[in-house]
């Protein structure tokens, strides 16, 4: 049977290691760190022991890192995602109230990078397009750029139709 028991050190030492030799039983019944070998002394661990345990959890921590690391830059990404959208949207609703004959290209030029207001790092592009899919009816498309941290550069369009 193995001597060798996890314990919690509530008690000094010395009242501990008499209560152990009382017991001749692990505390934990099954539980053994050193299964088939005696120890002398149960108060302690091995310098191996230690060192398992140090890469086992720097292997932990290193995969933690790299999901924070991770999480963040997505978030990054997300934000973006939400204020492009948002900045369609608005784009959209507001030519959605203007009247039908002033919605074309020449009223919406595109905005470049630093010209929307609040939302420098985004240009947005209104496309046009009469008659489709019906006579009497415009495609409108509003496509909201920009750059990520990465350098690449990401897009959100939307699409509506307006009637006359």
């Amino acid at each position: 049977m193995c001597r060798f028991a996890l314990q919690v050190i509530l008690m000094s030492p010395e009242r501990n290691r008499c209560a152990a030799r009382r017991r001749r039983q692990p505390i934990i019944p099954g539980w053994c760190l050193r299964s088939g070998t005696r120890v002398d002394s149960p108060w302690g661990f091995t310098l191996l022991e230690v060192l398992i345990a140090m890469v086992v959890m720097s292997v932990g921590l290193l995969g933690v890192s790299t999901m924070l690391t991770h999480t963040t830059q997505q978030q990054s990404v997300n934000a973006n995602r939400a204020m492009a959208t948002s900045l369609a949207r608005t784009q959209l609703e507001q030519m959605k109230r203007t009247a039908y004959a002033d919605v074309m290209t020449a009223n919406y030029p595109q905005e470049v990078y630093g010209t929307i207001v609040g939302s420098e790092q985004f240009q947005r592009t209104v496309t046009i397009i009469d008659d489709t899919p019906l006579p009497t009816t415009k495609t409108v498309t509003v496509t909201v750029t920009w750059r990520d941290p990465s350098g690449s550069s990401r897009n959100v369009t939307l699409n509506t139709v307006l009637t006359l």
